[in-house]
């Protein structure tokens, strides 16, 4: 939470730095369509609170629809740069996308916060969601708790689910645990039975489930609908209402690694939304910036603040 905050700050914080005496313009790209949908409209509701101000400066929100495809997402990442002339990019929710879209924030130097795990050394990209390599660690710690011995792997074909088979199996084989079968499906798929009924047929332990958002309930519902009785497991992109919504009996029991989280109903109502803690460390900082530039100045990479972008 305090890494967020502190990239939400020092993100603005140098966005303001080439945007003294005028509007800080921030892109945002979203997959409010297509399969990363269940994920990009969440987070939309969310900017829909975002401050209208920092510092004193005008904050404008460029919000665009990805459609949860890569070739879109550079599309929108070119024009925040060419045409809106934004000083920070936030986006994409979806690995691929966020992928896509780096080397073009890096080509014009423009910081760009990653909304999904994506990896990457561009000096321009920041990841706010937990690496994979963390995650995937906590995911087989508590495996091993539960003894078990053999993996069965479920995931996208795209880098989302390419980067954490990458980051399962060597902490897998340290802890003495076997993938005994690894099937993949893309996004778009609305079926996964052919690599369910392998899966089961090897009857692992456990699975690992990797999607995300509403398309993480279909492959589990799979499983369960061809007889698999072991453990389940889920990424942090699969903690979402979405999954339980659709996913109803079938995902009962499962295993979902994430972050702290805070329910809403639970929140005291003395506790400030975290937007608006970001803008109250904005604020304190924002007043350091150069008072003579333009917008969108060209910039060194902000090396002396910057966290590393690959997957760990």
């Amino acid at each position: 939470m305090k890494l967020v905050r502190s990239l939400i700050a020092a993100a603005v914080t140098l966005a303001a730095a080439g945007a003294a005496l005028a509007d800080i313009n921030i892109g945002v790209s979203l997959s409010l369509t297509g399969p990363g949908s269940g994920l990009g409209i969440p987070m939309n509701n969310q900017f829909k609170l975002f401050p209208k101000e920092i510092a004193g400066e005008k904050v404008n929100l460029i919000i665009l629809d990805d459609a949860s495809d890569p070739g879109k997402g550079v599309s929108n990442a070119r024009r925040f740069v060419t045409e809106d002339k934004v000083d920070l990019i936030i986006g994409s929710c979806l690995t691929p996308v966020a992928g896509a879209m780096t080397p073009v924030a890096t080509e014009f130097k423009t910081v760009q916060l990653a909304a999904s795990p994506v990896g990457g050394d561009s000096p321009w990209l920041f990841r706010l969601p937990q690496g994979n390599d963390v995650m995937a660690h906590a995911v087989v710690e508590h495996m091993k708790k539960q003894n078990i011995k053999t993996i069965g792997f479920l995931g996208y074909t795209d880098a989302y689910g390419e980067l954490w088979l990458k980051a399962l199996t060597p902490l897998a084989e340290k802890a003495g645990m076997k993938i005994v079968a690894a099937e993949r499906f893309a996004r778009t798929d609305t079926s996964v039975t052919p690599q369910a009924l392998k899966l089961t047929s090897a009857n692992p332990d456990a699975m690992l489930v990797v999607a995300s958002g509403s398309g993480a309930a279909m492959p589990q519902m799979a499983l369960v609908e061809r007889g698999y009785k072991g453990r389940i497991y889920q990424t942090h992109a699969a903690a979402t209402q979405d999954l339980m919504r659709i996913g109803g009996k079938a995902v009962e029991g499962t295993y979902v690694v994430s972050g702290p989280a805070m329910v809403g109903e639970q929140r005291p109502t003395t506790i400030r939304p975290r937007r608006w803690r970001w803008t109250s460390s904005a604020s304190t900082t924002r007043p350091s910036a150069r008072p003579t530039s333009s917008p969108a100045t060209p910039m060194t990479p902000p090396s002396r603040w910057r966290r590393p972008c690959r997957s760990r």
